[in-house]
């Protein structure tokens, strides 16, 4: 977590150190510069999961060493509600660039320079149009995107063009919907529709219609298929009733992809309802052991956010 700190007049950002997945203070106040710590009352802390909206450190001995900070998310949200606030957007920009590969690099040839070339230029935009998506979806809100544009300009006022009415116009122009900012939209727009359909038709040739070779032996067909499925709708012992299961797969199989027997699975098959394991089996002899083992895995819950914003801009 990066917070803005003010002490003793002088601003910077500091990142506060974690110890075993908790923010260490005593650090962080070496960070910050803070020489006796007994002077700094008063201290908390916001993580970036909201439980906490701001941070404030109040010195007893002079009321020029504060720190405070927003948390991200509030930040991000009151970008995507209301009008853009140029402190806010060079904030939402700054931190981006510090979280981000490449970031300190414009970051460092800005303070050299005080100029981009086009290559760190172009690098910039990727980062933030990445940082945007990130948090606001393929299609964020026009409010949003003209926050970043303000938020490059603010942060790196060079880069502002004198001649334009805001100054920010050729990262991102809300009247022409163009600029640096809406061009890396559009590439990444239209490079994420081409691989969704790409994934799309690898998925539908690879769904459950499709034909697979199955490295079965022993599969019985004709008199012995209907004997062995006769046997196994009566065996009480589980062990007779998996071995025929796996003598008629192969027959099982063709009636799957048969609309007109595909759905009386059950009917030929009723162990299928009393049995554990039977569909395990099939998916074993169907995929083989190494793609088998992920049959029952769980998610970890880290799709589950990633799955939703991807639905929702589709």
């Amino acid at each position: 977590m990066l917070v803005q700190v003010e002490y003793q007049t002088v601003q910077k950002w500091v990142r506060v150190p974690v110890t075993d997945d908790c923010y260490d203070y005593l650090k962080f106040m070496h960070e910050v510069g803070v020489v006796d710590e007994s002077e700094v009352t008063d201290a908390s802390f916001s993580s970036e999961d909201g439980s906490a909206s701001s941070v404030e450190f109040s010195s007893s001995a002079s009321s020029s060493s504060t720190v405070i900070t927003e948390n991200t998310k509030a930040q991000r949200r009151r970008l995507a509600e209301g009008p853009p606030d140029s402190k806010m957007a060079k904030d939402i920009v700054y931190v981006a660039l510090h979280q981000k590969p490449g970031g300190e690099d414009v970051l460092k040839e800005y303070n050299k320079t005080k100029s981009l070339s086009d290559p760190t230029r172009r690098k910039l935009v990727n980062i933030l149009v990445a940082d945007m998506i990130e948090s606001h979806g393929r299609v964020p809100p026009v409010n949003v995107r003209i926050t970043y544009a303000l938020g490059i300009v603010t942060l790196f006022p060079n880069l502002k063009d004198n001649c334009s009415p805001t100054g920010y116009e050729h990262f991102y122009d809300p009247q022409s919907g163009q600029g640096y900012l809406a061009y890396r939209l559009k590439t990444v727009q239209r490079s994420t529709a081409s691989d969704f359909k790409k994934s799309s038709l690898s998925a539908h040739q690879g769904g459950p219609k499709t034909q697979r070779e199955t490295s079965t032996s022993e599969q019985l067909f004709g008199d012995g298929c209907k004997e062995a499925m006769s046997i196994m709708k009566h065996a009480s012992d589980q062990d007779v009733v998996k071995e025929k299961m796996k003598a008629t797969f192969k027959h099982r199989q063709n009636m799957l992809h048969d609309l007109d027997q595909s759905s009386l699975i059950l009917d030929h098959f009723p162990r299928f309802l009393d049995t554990p394991g039977l569909i395990e089996q099939d998916f074993i002899m169907l995929f083989g052991e190494d793609i088998s083992g992920k049959f029952i895995a769980r998610w970890p819950t880290f799709y589950k956010p990633k799955v939703i914003t991807v639905s929702k801009s589709l």
